[in-house]
């Protein structure tokens, strides 16, 4: 069904392989997977190929141990734009740009702002930013400082002055944290939590006023914001009853509350654990990832939501495979998920999943990828702008002593109904990211400048 360049992978096998330090021999190797091995972390991974089929999907940034790499599928040639300590690339809607974070492993810290082609660094927000987001076209730039302030910046061609910067709301540290624009940008949601005493309070501000209204509030639970429906009429939030990091690793309910505030928040799904990408929209619907507890691995299934009635009905359900990671092509027809068997005993990294096809519904048209041996796993499915392509990682988990690493390639494979599903492998790398309860954090460390949902 595939042809594998397995010259390419058997190289990047010899190369996590390749002599250098020796694991204790007595070690126990896991029950669910192969024991550990010894490796050499090289700076990076063979040349990458990129077919003429791929050449038109724009930029690839991903994280390699906490330097921020670019390979431009154009040229295919890999650019260095930091060098250590990156965090949460994104490119700008419009492609032209791409942001990242410094020193924080999330969405925080004051972006730094780059040419996607190459050039100079720029602080568009300036410093003391605690958490910011790209606008959903253009290039504008959206955050809120450590004083609790909503700010606003274009990004342009020339250099950014410092007048650029807009105060749009807040101050004091009125919004602890902030979430995201509406889709047609004329407004920004903010999403403020305390845990003493226990509240939560979930604020519209208009751009272009800066007024502010309380579309969703509560003086005992707590909220964590999940994003904007597409008609830009609702909001979705995991409702949390309790200021627990744990508790919270086991999931929660999914909230819906109308932007209008005309009627109480409604529960869209009844459990799922806090990750975005366990969450896309397809054809009006949302469908979302519920997993029973924080182990993915086991009997997560996807379920289809959404207006008026936010009544959840499963489409995919978790036994025999086991569901995560849904994305929807642009036009609302594909979905696309990863899943593995369903197991209790998977072990971090060693969930041997596959990169699925299905319809809407959840009927599943085809599996796309197969990965080679049982300790490799196929991630974070992504589609192109035109749905013709699937991006996603393929990972292997590699233990040293006592801490852990993957080594990766990013792939490309079509996502076509019927015929060979032929997979590429773009380029390989190493990622401090070796899986949480069986999930990666890909969405966070990979960004698509090919417009990838």
């Amino acid at each position: 069904m595939r042809l594998i360049r397995w010259g390419r992978l058997l190289g990047l096998a010899g190369l996590l392989c390749a002599v250098a330090a020796v694991i204790d021999a007595g070690r126990t190797a896991p029950a669910t997977g192969p024991g550990p091995v010894t490796i050499r972390v090289a700076a990076s991974g063979p040349p990458p190929t990129c077919p003429h089929a791929v050449r038109d999907l724009g930029r690839i940034a991903y994280l390699a141990r906490g330097r921020l790499d670019v390979i431009d599928l154009r040229s295919c040639r890999i650019r260095r734009v930091a060098g250590r300590a990156a965090w949460s690339p994104q490119f700008s809607p419009d492609g032209r740009w791409l942001a990242y974070s410094r020193h924080q492993p999330d969405h925080s810290g004051s972006p730094v702002v780059v040419p996607a082609g190459g050039g100079p660094e720029r602080s568009p927000l300036g410093a003391g930013i605690t958490t910011w987001w790209w606008a959903p076209s253009g290039a504008t730039l959206y955050g809120v400082n450590h004083r609790g302030q909503l700010l606003r910046a274009r990004v342009g061609r020339v250099r950014i002055r410092g007048g650029r910067v807009r105060v749009l709301a807040g101050g004091a540290t009125s919004f602890a944290d902030a979430a995201g624009v509406s889709p047609d940008g004329r407004q920004v949601v903010t999403d403020s939590s305390g845990c003493i005493p226990p509240g939560f309070a979930l604020d519209t501000v208009t751009v272009r006023t800066g007024a502010a209204h309380v579309a969703a509030s509560s003086k005992n639970d707590l909220s964590t914001f999940a994003g904007w429906s597409p008609d830009g009429r609702w909001l979705l939030y995991w409702a949390r009853s309790m200021c627990s990091a744990s508790l919270s690793a086991d999931g929660w309910p999914l909230a819906a509350a109308p932007v209008s505030g005309a009627h109480a928040p409604v529960r869209a799904v009844s459990h799922m654990l806090l990750f975005p990408d366990y969450l896309t929209w397809c054809g009006g619907r949302l469908i979302a990832a519920s997993t029973p507890s924080r182990e993915t691995q086991l009997k997560s299934k996807l379920v289809a939501t959404g207006p008026p009635d936010w009544h959840q009905r499963t489409i995919a359900p978790g036994t025999p495979l086991s569901w995560v990671s849904p994305t929807c092509a642009p036009s609302g027809s594909l979905l696309g998920a990863a899943a593995g068997r369903s197991s209790t005993n998977a072990g971090f990294g060693f969930q041997h999943r596959s990169v699925y096809l299905l319809w809407p519904g959840g009927h599943v048209l085809r599996r796309l990828t197969t990965p080679p041996g049982a300790n490799r796993s196929d991630e974070a499915p992504q589609f192109s702008r035109d749905g013709r392509w699937v991006l996603f990682v393929r990972t292997l988990i590699v233990a040293v002593g006592t801490t852990n690493f993957s080594g990766d390639t990013l792939e490309l494979v079509p996502a076509a109904r019927s015929g060979p599903a032929v997979t590429i492998p773009i380029t390989s790398f190493t990622s401090n990211d070796f899986s949480f309860y069986d999930h990666f954090s890909w969405p966070s460390e990979i960004a698509w400048s090919a417009g990838a949902r």
